[in-house]
């Protein structure tokens, strides 16, 4: 898995800085490299299940890819921490005026309040707590505190190269409303 060492990534914050974008969203990960845009669970089972690229294969290669793939795509993989990229976020903040998004492990209010009050990023982008909540700012208005449901099980991202609707997995729809 190629990672961006500190420099690199300050060369890439002064390269977007000349170029005047209107914002930088700091992230994690690409597609490029297999799982690495995951922290938490890799619900292995549904990849191999709804991936069009696994779909089609027999037993013994779903054996191997269980027994001798995953297991050294998951050592590149990086376990569920709050917040994971504000560091970064405060790395762009020193080098650049130009707005910076930091997403990535966000699921509380109180984190949120934290990263904006500090001065840690300008703006707080989620992704994974909307596909759970789709009213999490309602629940963020009311409870500032409010602590969002995802447990960052992946198996929305998952299902996005699959056929199915982009939704959570793990939550009922009726706690939606539909």
């Amino acid at each position: 898995m190629h990672r961006f060492s500190t420099a690199q990534f300050a060369n890439l914050i002064r390269f977007l800085d000349a170029k005047k974008v209107d914002g930088i969203e700091i992230s994690y990960g690409t597609m490029d490299y297999a799982l690495n845009i995951f922290r938490g669970d890799i619900p292995l089972k549904v990849i191999l299940k709804h991936n069009p690229a696994f779909r089609k294969n027999n037993s013994i290669m779903t054996h191997v890819l269980n027994s001798l793939i995953y297991p050294l795509m998951r050592l590149n993989t990086k376990p569920f921490s709050p917040i994971y990229n504000i560091e970064y976020a405060k790395m762009a903040k020193e080098l650049t005026g130009i707005p910076v998004i930091s997403v990535g492990g966000i699921r509380t209010g109180e984190e949120m309040k934290q990263c904006l009050e500090k001065g840690f990023t300008d703006f707080v982008s989620i992704c994974r707590p909307f596909i759970c909540e789709p009213d999490i700012v309602k629940k963020l208005k009311t409870d500032g505190n409010y602590i969002s449901k995802c447990t960052n099980c992946n198996t929305c991202a998952i299902m996005c190269d699959s056929d199915q609707p982009t939704r959570c997995y793990r939550r009922p729809c009726h706690e939606f409303g539909g």
